[in-house]
């Protein structure tokens, strides 16, 4: 599999007032974030650069008293994991408490680059919600080397909630959860 999309040819580029994926795959709308306090992850790589205003994350079925928070990590040369602080960040976290809505993650302004591995992460508390998930479906994972006898969606990363989005180091300490990871989307 190739490292750099081969769709970018094709691709026309991000418009404006739109709103974009950063997952490849098909999305699992009835699956539950499994637990609180880790930080669930899925690797990404974009066809062309975007700028974007701010993240967007579906919720199917409200989760009582739940928020999420996010963040957007580089990708490590060495492991292919997750790797410093995160690029772009939502450490003050924003209710999932209505079904069938979008919540605005306030990661900021930005830009990506294409061509480039990056990690999208979302950790919760509170009753669990059913969101846009990539579960059990990435196969980016199968570059990042987290191949197993049973096949891995996303990475797990242990991270108490009331804290902000981690800097992750060099070699640090991941699982490979039987879980479901909330799709990011990024706003034009």
């Amino acid at each position: 599999m190739p490292l750099f999309s081969p769709y970018k040819t094709a691709h026309p580029g991000y418009l404006a007032s739109r709103v974009y994926t950063t997952f490849s795959g098909s999305p699992i709308t009835s699956a539950a974030i499994s637990a609180v306090d880790i930080i669930y992850m899925y690797p990404f790589i974009l066809p062309r650069p975007i700028t974007f205003t701010k993240g967007i994350m579906r919720v199917q079925t409200a989760g009582a008293g739940s928020s999420v928070k996010a963040g957007i990590y580089a990708s490590s040369p060495v492991s292919v994991y997750p790797l410093g602080a995160p690029l772009y960040k939502d450490d003050t976290g924003v209710a999932t408490t209505a079904s069938t809505s979008d919540v605005d993650i306030a990661l900021g302004a930005g830009t990506l680059r294409a061509d480039t591995l990056y990690w999208a992460g979302a950790k919760f508390t509170g009753t669990l919600p059913i969101l846009w998930t990539a579960y059990l479906a990435s196969k980016m994972m199968e570059l990042c080397g987290a191949l197993t006898t049973t096949p891995v969606g996303v990475l797990g990363y242990a991270s108490a909630y009331a804290s902000a989005m981690p800097t992750i180091s060099e070699g640090a300490s991941f699982t490979l959860p039987n879980a479901a990871a909330p799709i990011l989307f990024l706003a034009t």
